[in-house]
Parts: C-alpha cells; sequence; structure tokens
C-alpha cells in the first residue's frame, strides 16, 4: 500500500522538503507537492548556504557550472559584513564550501522538472488552494478547492501565519523591509549586509538583476525616512524605487507537530533573515520531521538516499 506525504508551498522551504522526502523515504512513499499559482511567489533573491546546495545536488544532482544559470544563480563564498564596524569583515564559507544566490521565481520550476525526471513514480503535483486541514485518525483531511484528499502526513510550507495565537513572538528590532531590483547584473560573489542608520541591508547578487533589501522598526523610523535613507545608499532616485513592502514579526511556533500536520519554513518559524539562517533551520526541521515519522510510521529507518 502507499503512502501519502503532502507538501503546501513550493518556496526555498517547500523545495527543501520535496527535495528531503523525496530523497530519503521508502519507495512505497508518495510525495506531493501542493501549490496555488495564484498566489505570487516573495520577489528577491535569495542567499544560502552549503547545505541547501548539498539538498539540490543530493536529490537532483544539481551541478554549478551546468545549471546554476537556469536559476539566475550567482556563487557566495562568504557574507560579507558593511559599515557595522570601522573596516568591513567576512565570515567565510569554511571547510572549502561555497554556497549560491538565486531567483525566487525560478527554483521550483527548475526543480520540478528534475523531480519528475528523478523520482517517476514518487513526485505527484496538485494544483490549487487548500481551503482546510484536519487531522482524522491515522491521516490528514486535506481540502483542495471542492476535493478532499487524505494523506498520511501534511507538512504546511506556506509562508507567515495569520494568526499568531500558537506562535511565541520575539520583539527582535526590526519588523519592515523595502525591497528594489536593480536591472543589471551583480557582480560580486558573497551575500552584503550593510548597517545602516537605520538597521541594516541586504545586497544580492544574480545574473539578470541585484536584489536589495532596507530593513528597519517601522515603530522608530517612518517609511519615508526609510525610503529616503535606503535611495541614498543604493544611489536610486526615489521616484524610481520599486515600492516592494513587507511587514513581518519575529516569532516561532509553539509546536511543530500538530499530530500529522507538520510546519516548516515561515509557517514554523521566522527570524530576522540574516546570514541565511533561515534555510539552515529548514533543513534541521526536516530532520526532526522525518525523525518525529519515523516513531509513527516508518519504524527504525535511517536516513540513507532511495
Amino acid at each position: 500500500m502507499k503512502h501519502k506525504i503532502a507538501v503546501i508551498g513550493t518556496g526555498s522551504a517547500g523545495v527543501l522538503a520535496l527535495s528531503h522526502f523525496l530523497t530519503y523515504l521508502p519507495k512505497d512513499w508518495e510525495v506531493y507537492s501542493i501549490y496555488d499559482p495564484n498566489t505570487p511567489r516573495v520577489g528577491i533573491g535569495e542567499s544560502t548556504n552549503p547545505s541547501f546546495v548539498s539538498s539540490l545536488d543530493t536529490s537532483v544532482n544539481f551541478q554549478v557550472l551546468r545549471d546554476l544559470e537556469k536559476i539566475e544563480g550567482t556563487i557566495k563564498y562568504a557574507t560579507v559584513f558593511k559599515n557595522w564596524r570601522k573596516d568591513d569583515f567576512y565570515h567565510p564559507l569554511l571547510g572549502g564550501n561555497n554556497a549560491i544566490h538565486f531567483n525566487t521565481h525560478k527554483l521550483f520550476d527548475f526543480v520540478k522538472d528534475k523531480f519528475e525526471e528523478n523520482f517517476p513514480n514518487k513526485f505527484k503535483q496538485i494544483q490549487g488552494y487548500v481551503s482546510d486541514l484536519k487531522n482524522v485518525g491515522d491521516h490528514v483531511e486535506c481540502t483542495i478547492g471542492d476535493t478532499v484528499h487524505n494523506f498520511n502526513y501534511v507538512i504546511q510550507c506556506t509562508g507567515f501565519p495569520k494568526d499568531y495565537s500558537q506562535y511565541q513572538v520575539c520583539n527582535l528590532p526590526v519588523n519592515h523591509c523595502l525591497v528594489h531590483n536593480i536591472k543589471k547584473p551583480g557582480d560580486w560573489e558573497y551575500t552584503g549586509h550593510r548597517a545602516t542608520k537605520n538597521g541594516w541591508m541586504f545586497e544580492i547578487p544574480l545574473t539578470t538583476r541585484q536584489s536589495y533589501g532596507y530593513l528597519f522598526n517601522n515603530t522608530i523610523t517612518s517609511i519615508a525616512e526609510a525610503k529616503a535613507d535606503f535611495s541614498k545608499e543604493i544611489m536610486v532616485p526615489e521616484s524610481l524605487l520599486d515600492n516592494i513592502e513587507y511587514k513581518f514579526k519575529s516569532y516561532y511556533a509553539k509546536d511543530i507537530f500538530d499530530g500529522r500536520i507538520l510546519k516548516n519554513g515561515n509557517a514554523a518559524i521566522f527570524f530576522e533573515p540574516i546570514s541565511a539562517t533561515s534555510l539552515w533551520l529548514y533543513d534541521n526541521i526536516n530532520r526532526l520531521l522525518f525523525a518525529y515519522m519515523a516513531g509513527n510510521t516508518l519504524g527504525d529507518t535511517d536516513l540513507e538516499p532511495t
């Protein structure tokens, strides 16, 4: 009998979860990707760490020389902190490792084709909006449109929660981000983190654009003040800024396990996104979820690719 697990969402956390469970679950499992094509993805460039590249390598045989261009990616050798001290300082990736930057709009389209090729009997897809999830005995009822699907487990990688009652909210310094993309290639091989008078700013190079985000606290700094300083920092007139804004809280779920409904990505945790720590956390949460499932369904199963 086939066992079924579903991953809701196709952002970075969703892709990592699909990569992990397609790779390590036994062959009698089907892994479903559920996504709503009408839900927009976050339109920024993303910085990664070596474990992210390793996950893609294990699941879809990702090769930097062959595949990086397909996700408009660039190499990352370090994180560079600018203006935090008198001199810039570097946080290199240790052990000769490297990571990548990539276009969040391109990643899932790339891995989807690879998942279909590498896991033809395991990888499944369902498009549509998930309107309800509930635990029912030994399975989860997942309502997509007018149809109810049953899964052994569901992993939510669905972005920021709408209700924070089941989360611990943390008072970190920033809660607002302005984003601007300059439409020319980035020519540096690191993730930049620049201190500003109102917070800090990330700088991410892609092959088709440069992605910048200005983070600040809107209870201290007005949006008008932030835009004026952002404009000055990246030397783009205020009138030409993209006017992309994100409001956020820093938080973590009080429990990532709700019966057979599991959480990862921003549905599980979000802290000020510096140095790609979130992707490292997502990777570790996938291991916790696998261990949780092993105790309930899989038996004593080691993490060995199948």
